[in-house]
């Protein structure tokens, strides 16, 4: 099982993995004792449930996407190819909650809470794994 700090070291050459692995290690903060049952919530709840603070409103996931616009876009362009969508916009109409989105803001919000919900993953991968 791999700690938060062995995960930092597989994330040091990608600024969005490190920024969601960020918020992630502030699960004491949170009121969690481990951060897997943090990722463990993430994981259940998703990001719409509020229990990341830091993506729960549109201002802030619109500057967190605005930050790591291109970072963002490469995630879900891998992610689309992976799936074997014709298109990343064929990909992004997929994602739970594309219905919603209504304007710019909501399409960032939708690909910010489907890249935090993936990076957590991957973080509960590398936990998980020997």
């Amino acid at each position: 099982m791999k700690n938060l700090k062995e995960i930092e070291t597989e994330f040091k050459d990608n600024k969005l993995k490190l920024a969601v692995l960020e918020v992630i290690k502030e699960y004491k903060n949170k009121g969690y004792e481990k951060p897997t049952d943090l990722i463990a919530d993430v994981l259940k709840g998703g990001c719409i449930s509020g229990i990341l603070g830091e993506f729960t409103y549109y201002a802030d996931t619109t500057n967190f996407y605005n930050k790591y616009e291109g970072e963002i876009f490469d995630l879900i362009a891998e992610e689309s190819e992976n799936s074997g969508n014709e298109s990343i916009y064929d990909f992004m109409n997929s994602l739970t909650g594309s219905a919603g989105v209504c304007d710019i803001e909501t399409h960032k919000n939708l690909l910010v809470w489907f890249v935090v919900e993936r990076i957590t993953q991957e973080i509960n991968d590398f936990m998980e794994s020997d």
